[in-house]
């Protein structure tokens, strides 16, 4: 009998590198997305594509119109994408008993995706952790005055509304969104994916940015040199006993320790390190330890935005060589000559993204969650 998935987001490559991978492990792929055009749409490893309630116009509904898909469908598996995963999370305890929830429950994935519970995290578990405190706090005012350190919103992603502010010196009196004061860390940031199950971590694929706009990395390359972050997620997952993808930004310091300072507990771009057919596997199987193994190449790029901001580094200066050479060495993560439209549409199918991006002037990155980040 076939396996029926539900993906919970269809406009990232992500979600496209992880629906090819369920087909290729024999299986219907359904796509939902608050987006009625997306690159998903496009592509032969995709049965039927949904359009949904966007969470952040009806958080309820958005929950409804996922279950009503699970039912039609006759779906065996649900997995988030995105960071629609802490509404999508809501679905767990209410889907029947065969269904598989790929990723945490409610309450989890809401306090692993709020940077200052996460950090309070760490420290239950005596993990590395930097030093944190609520901005408007007195333990902020005393950081700040023994360290450099970043502000930021204990919920927003993609680098948005991030502030460095030097030691000494006065934080904000108020943010436009709940924040964090940090201590600013200066060691090699990395970020991690980790596929775990039952408090098992089945893989770990870890990556170093390359190509950036803003914060965000849109070309990145593999390691193979950070053991610690390997160590770091996997006593983690095992502590946390945590089941779905999970993501950490991780410096490491001097002192060889892995600070985290911040999780995703979600899919990542790290999944295109993946065999992503062996993951859809791992996910279906029953056995206690399901191998995965990692794509021989090392190096992988968003392909339009790298080639934007390589071409702007160029004309407006900047590490121009150093992103030419990476633009070159990297494999973008849509294509696939054996599923060629979703590469070719991707400019076509951004169309609402677009727009926020040039009209509303945000970000790609903050353009391209707004209807589906999480907002407590």
């Amino acid at each position: 009998m076939t396996t029926h998935v539900l993906l919970t987001l269809g406009r990232m490559p992500k979600g496209l590198d992880l629906a090819r991978g369920f087909a290729a492990a024999g299986c219907d792929v359904y796509v939902a997305d608050p987006h009625a055009n997306h690159i998903s749409r496009y592509s032969n490893s995709v049965k039927e594509c949904f359009t949904v309630t966007a969470p952040n116009d009806s958080a309820d509904d958005f929950v409804d119109d996922l279950l009503n898909i699970v039912k039609d469908k006759a779906i065996d598996i649900v997995v988030p994408i995105s960071e629609e995963s802490v509404y999508t999370a809501k679905l767990k305890v209410r889907l029947p008993e065969h269904v598989i929830f790929f990723g945490p429950g409610f309450d989890v994935a809401r306090r692993l995706h709020d940077k200052y519970e996460f950090n309070r995290y760490l420290v239950e578990l005596n993990l590395p952790a930097p030093e944190t405190a609520l901005l408007g706090t007195d333990e902020a005012n005393e950081l700040v005055q023994q360290h450099d350190v970043i502000v930021k919103p204990i919920h927003a992603s993609a680098g948005i509304d991030i502030i460095t502010v030097n030691q000494g010196d006065s934080l904000p009196s108020a943010t436009n969104r709940p924040s964090l004061v940090q201590q600013q860390l200066r060691g090699r940031l990395l970020t991690s994916l980790s596929v775990a199950k039952d408090g098992q971590c089945l893989q770990t694929g870890i990556y170093e940015g390359r190509i950036f706009t803003g914060s965000v990395a849109i070309a990145f390359e593999r390691v193979n040199d950070a053991e610690v972050v390997q160590e770091f997620a996997k006593r983690f997952i095992e502590d946390s006993h945590y089941t779905g993808f999970i993501s950490f930004d991780v410096f490491i310091e001097n002192d060889n320790n892995a600070y985290a300072i911040e999780c995703n507990p979600r899919l990542t771009s790290g999944i295109h390190l993946f065999n992503t057919t062996d993951v859809a596997r791992a996910i279906m199987s029953e056995a206690v330890h399901p191998e995965i193994a990692l794509r021989e190449r090392l190096s992988f790029q968003h392909f339009w935005p790298a080639l934007g901001t390589t071409e702007m580094s160029l004309i407006k200066g900047g590490p121009f060589k150093h992103n030419l050479k990476h633009f070159l060495k990297s494999s973008d993560v849509t294509w696939s000559r054996h599923d060629i439209k979703p590469f070719l549409m991707m400019n076509f199918c951004s169309g609402e993204i677009l727009k926020k991006y040039f009209f509303d002037k945000m970000s790609l990155g903050e353009a391209s969650i707004t209807d589906i980040e999480w907002r407590e």
